[in-house]
């Protein structure tokens, strides 16, 4: 069993952890509120990805895979999100560390990770190779998304830290426009990058 969490943990991290909009969206707000500031949309997005679980075991990734045109509105309008967001991080003032609910708050954590169909595709995934042996399917089930729940959390806290810690490294105002330019123009790549 020990092996089969390893495995877990690895796959979970990779598929969590690579940068994509999400994750690009916390080191973005981190960079532009600092981490207090930005836990609101961590949080957002933590039980965004629990919703998500559920949904999943429920069927919704096989709805997507079976209905690509739901999937490909859910990826327009989670790409509308991405760019409304990397506007707001892109032009929001240089010395504010407070967060506003229209770009990091809670509820944006959790719209940005429900619209985002690649979420349910890879949960999904992980459920059907990955899910944890134990002889009660709902005991495998639970302890499976406890596992990549927990993951998420800690992957999250490292790009909130990672963004963070890229705030100290541009003192002048052009140079922190820059970084928020750089982080924005990524997030909205990687929101955009599946439509194309």
């Amino acid at each position: 069993m020990f092996e089969q969490i390893l495995i877990l943990i690895s796959v979970t991290t990779v598929l969590v952890g690579a940068p994509g909009p999400a994750p690009l969206a916390l080191a973005s707000s981190a960079v532009t509120y600092g981490m207090q500031g930005s836990l609101p949309l961590f949080a957002g997005q933590l039980v965004g990805l629990f919703l998500v679980m559920i949904g999943t075991s429920l069927g919704l990734a096989r709805v997507f895979l079976s209905y690509p045109e739901l999937k490909a509105v859910c990826q327009l309008i989670g790409a509308a999100y991405f760019i409304f967001f990397a506007y707001q991080i892109s032009t929001a003032p240089i010395q504010s560390e407070r967060r506003t609910v229209e770009t990091s708050g809670f509820a944006f954590g959790v719209i940005i990770i429900a619209l985002n169909p690649r979420v349910y595709v890879a949960i999904f995934a992980i459920f059907s190779q990955f899910l944890l042996p134990f002889n009660d399917s709902q005991v495998a089930i639970f302890m499976t998304a406890i596992t990549c729940w927990l993951v998420a959390l800690v992957v999250n806290m490292l790009w909130l830290a990672l963004g963070r810690s890229l705030k100290p490294l541009f003192v002048n105002k052009s140079q922190i426009r820059m970084i928020r330019f750089i982080l924005s123009v990524l997030m909205v790549s990687s929101a955009i990058f599946p439509l194309i």
